[in-house]
């Protein structure tokens, strides 16, 4: 649900303001949401965060990461090839980083995988992440 949707439905946190909603019930409303990650700035003055380590020892590959939280990798081919593409374009490839620079052009990546009943499925990519070639998962 998005903002004026909540505000509409008068079924939400939302108080409106003069130019939108106050700040304290946007707060309150976002961190309704799955999606909703805190910042920093609402930590305490005296809490230091820690961040992540993003220093790489090895060659880093970007890929495609579903909203599982799921991402492409080496072991997704399905009888040597890999299936990558939307449903009824899908197209097949034999290695790993060539399915995987096509997916990298893509606006939305696409690709085959099996799910927990092990039935072949397509799913969507909607973010990316760096991972250490030497880390991925190999057949």
């Amino acid at each position: 649900m998005r903002v004026p949707t909540s505000l509409s439905s008068g079924e939400s946190c939302l108080v409106k303001a003069e130019q939108g909603v106050t700040a304290s019930s946007a707060v309150q409303w976002l961190k309704g949401r799955k999606e909703y990650y805190p910042s920093i700035w609402e930590k305490p003055d005296n809490v230091t965060p820690i961040l992540p380590s993003i220093d790489f020892e090895d060659e880093v590959v970007f890929v495609p990461v579903a909203t599982d939280n799921a991402y492409f990798h080496p072991r997704l081919a399905r009888g040597g090839k890999f299936t990558i593409g939307a449903k009824g374009e899908e197209v097949q490839y034999d290695s790993y980083d060539e399915a995987l620079s096509e997916l990298q052009k893509m606006a939305t990546p696409r690709w085959r995988r099996p799910n927990g009943a092990g039935n072949w499925g397509i799913v969507s990519g909607r973010d990316w992440k760096r991972v250490e070639r030497r880390k991925l998962p190999v057949t």
